[in-house]
């Protein structure tokens, strides 16, 4: 009865207050959308012993009416290519989640025209998987997380030390 009782737990209500499988889906959810964007959409490694956006890709770019066309198209590998390695490690999640929510609805919404099926399905997934990072952000198991756990350790620490003495524009009291 009592198996039957978490079972019904799990299917019906999620895990109440169990942030760890949040966590681990957000790490998930990073890992499969970061490995799209580098190898996927992997327009800027080198073909022939050139890097960059590919003859086609631009031309595509400048069909869609941007400026400056091969910018625009480097701009938009970039953003996919180091995106996507920063979304794996969950560094600055939000902020290459934010731009590469940008360059996906651009190639869904503009370039395959909304069409949700078909040639614009993976542009659409990648747009509606971007926006929930960032929204969601990169959870607990990322270096964003790190980072934050790092600069609160070091605010606590300051908070008991006399700041005059470490803090070169506070002069100390005499």
């Amino acid at each position: 009865m009592g198996l039957l009782l978490k079972v019904h737990s799990l299917n019906l209500r999620g895990i109440k207050g169990n942030a760890l499988t949040k966590d681990i889906g957000l790490l998930l959810l990073r890992v499969v959308t970061g490995t799209g964007f580098v190898f996927l959409f992997e327009k800027v490694l080198p073909r022939g012993g050139v890097w960059g956006p590919e003859e086609w890709f631009v031309t595509n770019v400048a069909a869609m009416g941007f400026p400056l066309p091969l910018v625009f198209a480097w701009m938009a590998v970039l953003s996919e290519f180091v995106g996507g390695l920063l979304i794996i490690g969950g560094m600055w999640t939000r902020y290459a989640a934010a731009i590469n929510t940008v360059v996906t609805f651009v190639a869904a919404f503009i370039f395959h025209g909304g069409a949700v099926t078909g040639s614009g399905f993976s542009a659409t997934l990648f747009f509606v998987l971007c926006l929930t990072l960032t929204i969601s952000g990169p959870g607990r198991f990322s270096l964003d997380a790190q980072r934050a756990i790092s600069l609160r350790r070091l605010e606590s620490g300051l908070k008991g030390t006399n700041r005059g003495s470490i803090d070169p524009l506070v002069q100390p009291s005499l």
